[in-house]
């Protein structure tokens, strides 16, 4: 067994005989210096971490009497060099280290150290070496070493000849090779495999030049990513290799997210169609590209798409969407757009008016197949609106007539396709204008001379005679137009939301009417409400108002809505239970019209049903007969009122009367008048046969029908 303690005396012994004269084979001089700074050796045993110092590494590490190696350790080596330090000695012989040392009275110092002896016969237990201080100013070349072997980057020389002269410990470790085992062979036999086409590229163009070259390139083992600057020098090449893999992945991400919102900002999230903002930037560069270029815009959307939502909920409504946009891509029209909501636009490049109509026949044909959603088939059918222009029309033209077209589709009935023409830009103009004089007439509702005014109609119980409600129907006497039909005045209302206001003045109007017929027993003023008053109003909120400020009780005033509201649920039930809760009655105007089947009838919270004038015309065949008795026992079940829409003959009331239907109004009975005019006294109906066929009777008298 060899004595520890003789043994590192040994070692320090020859530590320092061979520093004074390094001898064959052993590192250069720059690695060991002698006379070039402060130098000491040591001796270090691995298992117990005793040391031994000679004076010179006492100076150096600044060794207290009675400290602890490990003590020492803690206090003079740079806390970020403590863990390659301690990598370096349990390394293999002929490591080099460097580092920084933090003493008492100064600054930190720079030291290079060397493993350069393992004592033999108790393998790895004793190594020892020498320790350089490469701080002075005079062993800057040292420093430089320092710096190059603290740093993280690669770098090496090659001579002339691209022989390695000299490479750097990250060097090594990237190359997984020793300084010895390099050092002499020329760069492209030792790695040949890390030589690209790039690298090689480069390298022939600094050899040729002078100039330096910078490339990026990816390992081909490890596929690391590394940034290579080559620069020429007196003697040979210097080359810096550095790792940018996080950075290259950096980058890659930031092109990825940069190419993500371009694609978000160009397409629609749901269906991955493109938006309206790259359908105007490729509809604008069609039609500006050259002359004689056209485009037809296909402006479609589904036909009661919101009854989808309303009944199997969003998600359904979402997943309808997308399959919608798989067919129409499917068609392979140049430009396929999603827009919002419901509404598609399909764009075709230089097509031809025949071409344009069979597409368009083709997209219905691929709508019409049914959907499956939740275990069941739907059956989507959708409206198109068709629009074709050149160069010198825009693109937003286009898509304006396009949907100004796509109305007069819905309004020729479901899955059709139509043609914009001048005749619908004259529409829009007249119906902008009927918007401005509608708008101007409603500040003026209710002064002396305004142009807005209610007429009442009357309704009347079959058994007694007695009125049992009027209802309260708006009329427009325009100064130039003369009078507006509400079959024009509704829609521009509805459109341009001017129907919020003018409802809460007709509510207003009707009202005070009410209250000033307080007189006569079970009267029931009725106000027919819009569906946009029941879906976006405050419906609720202005029946509380008005009843409020004029002391009408609630049971006198009813609201009158389409059985088309309450088809497309939404909120529209809702609406209307909070307002049978405030005591105001509900009734479905015109029923028979909408989609609204008796079973659906009987769900509905409802006090009054309306029948429509078309099934008392045909009252008088067994099969109306036997419909309007249907609809008479669905309703009575449901304990709501039924009255009869347009009756105009004396027949047709005699089947109502048989047919136990509670009341009925008409041109026969009365017709709607100003509230001065109007007569809320019992009336004598005709008895069976009693009124000559084509006559009327009003307020007791027999009239000719038609009478004002």
């Amino acid at each position: 067994m060899i004595d520890p303690v003789r043994g590192a005396e040994e070692l320090l012994a020859r530590v320092r005989r061979e520093a004074a004269a390094p001898g064959p084979g052993r590192a250069p001089v720059r690695w060991l210096p002698v006379g070039g700074g402060t130098t000491g050796a040591w001796a270090l045993h691995l298992q117990s971490w005793q040391i031994c110092w000679d004076a010179g590494s006492e100076r150096l590490f600044g060794l207290r009497e009675g400290e602890a190696p490990a003590e020492t350790w803690r206090r003079v080596i740079h806390p970020a060099d403590r863990e390659r330090v301690a990598a370096g000695l349990m390394g293999v012989d002929d490591r080099v280290m460097t580092f920084r040392i933090r003493s008492d009275d100064g600054p930190e110092r720079f030291l290079l150290s060397r493993v350069t002896h393992v004592l033999s016969g108790e393998p790895r237990t004793w190594i020892a070496g020498t320790t350089v201080d490469v701080t002075s100013s005079r062993d800057i070349a040292l420093r430089a070493e320092v710096v190059l072997e603290t740093s993280t980057d690669v770098f090496f020389c090659l001579d002339a000849q691209d022989r390695f002269t000299y490479l750097n410990r990250p060097a090594a470790d990237a190359l997984e090779r020793s300084a010895g085992d390099l050092i002499g062979r020329t760069f492209f036999e030792a790695l040949p495999h890390l030589v690209g086409p790039v690298a090689r590229a480069a390298h022939e163009r600094v050899r040729a030049t002078g100039e330096p070259a910078t490339f990026e390139d990816q390992h081909p083992d490890s596929g690391v990513w590394y940034e290579c600057t080559v620069r020429a020098v007196h003697d040979g090449l210097h080359v810096l290799v550095r790792d940018i893999t996080e950075r290259h992945a950096a980058d890659a991400e930031q092109a990825r997210l940069l190419g993500a919102l371009a694609h978000q900002a160009a397409h629609d999230a749901l269906t991955g169609l493109a938006n309206r903002t790259q359908l105007i930037e490729r509809l604008s560069a069609h039609l500006e590209q050259r002359r004689g270029a056209t485009a037809t815009v296909l402006f479609l959307d589904l036909d009661r798409f919101k009854l989808v939502n309303d009944t199997l909920g969003h998600p359904a409504g979402d997943e309808l969407l997308r399959v919608v946009a798989g067919r129409l891509s499917r068609l392979r029209a140049p430009v396929v757009a999603r827009i919002g909501g419901d509404e598609f636009v399909l764009v075709l490049l230089d097509a031809s008016e025949g071409a344009a109509e069979a597409v368009a026949a083709q997209v219905l044909r691929a709508l019409g197949e049914p959907v499956a959603l939740l275990g069941q088939d739907l059956h989507v059918s959708a409206s198109i609106g068709m629009a074709r222009g050149g160069a010198g029309t825009s693109a937003e033209t286009l898509l304006r007539d396009a949907d100004l077209a796509l109305y007069r589709a819905k309004g020729a009935g479901r899955s059709q396709a139509a043609w914009y023409d001048e005749a619908l830009h004259s529409d829009v103009v007249r119906r902008v204008g009927l918007e401005r004089d509608l708008r101007a007439a409603l500040e003026t509702a209710g002064a002396e001379h305004g142009e807005l005014e209610l007429h009442y109609q009357p309704s009347y119980s079959l058994s007694t005679g007695a009125p049992t409600g009027v209802e309260a129907l708006l009329r427009w006497e325009h100064p130039l137009r003369g009078a507006v039909p509400p079959s024009q005045s509704i829609p521009v209302a509805e459109d341009s939301g001017l129907v919020l206001p003018l409802g809460a003045w007709v509510v207003r109007t009707a009202a005070d009417q009410a209250a000033s017929w307080a007189g006569v027993p079970d009267l029931t003023t009725w106000v027919n409400v819009s569906p946009r008053q029941v879906s976006a109003g405050d419906l609720v909120g202005v029946l509380e108002r008005e009843l409020a400020r004029t002391g009408l009780p609630a049971h006198r005033l009813g609201i009158e809505v389409t059985e088309s509201v309450l088809v497309e649920r939404s909120r529209a039930v809702d609406v209307l239970e909070q307002v049978r809760a405030l005591g105001v009655r509900v009734g479905i105007d015109d029923f028979g019209t909408g989609y609204s089947s008796l079973a659906r009838l009987a769900e509905l919270p409802v006090d009054l049903v309306k029948v429509d004038r078309r099934f008392v015309a045909a009252s008088g065949t067994p099969a109306g007969a036997a419909v309007l008795d249907g609809i008479i026992t669905v309703v009575h079940g449901m304990g709501a009122t039924v009255i009869a829409e347009g009756v105009e003959t004396p027949e047709q009331l005699d089947l109502l009367r048989a047919s136990a239907c509670d009341a009925a109004s008409g041109y026969l009975l009365a017709r709607p008048t100003p509230a001065a005019s109007t007569h809320l006294g019992s009336t004598r109906l005709p008895e069976v046969g009693t009124a000559p066929r084509g006559a009327g009777v009003k307020n007791g008298a027999v009239l000719p029908i038609g009478a004002p």
